[in-house]
């Protein structure tokens, strides 16, 4: 009977640039979640940078607004989002969940 495991390899130095890169990102994640929790901030992005970041069509975040999915505000005439609705987002395309 064959093997089924599949096995990466990677380079010490590339491995450990990866962890480090990883660390850092839990780091941010840590201090950005300080800021929005006990400092009270609000954390919003534009319909371009959640379109950039979630790799989604303005069409899309559309769809998901209108379905209550993502809330939004309108600040100094510029429709921003919540960083929170999005994070939810991204949880359920990662989990594979159809949001459309």
């Amino acid at each position: 009977m064959e093997n089924q495991s599949k096995v990466i390899v990677i380079e010490r130095n590339k491995f450990a640039a990866l962890v480090k890169s990883h660390r850092k990102c839990l780091q941010m994640l840590n201090i950005l979640t300080y800021i929005y929790t006990v400092k009270e901030v609000s954390l919003t992005l534009t319909l371009q940078e959640i379109c950039e970041v979630l790799h989604m069509t303005p069409e899309e975040v559309e769809i998901q607004r209108q379905k209550g999915y993502i809330r939004f505000t309108t600040q100094k005439g510029m429709t921003v989002y919540e960083i929170t609705d999005l994070l939810r987002l991204e949880k359920y395309a990662g989990d594979g969940e159809h949001l459309s």
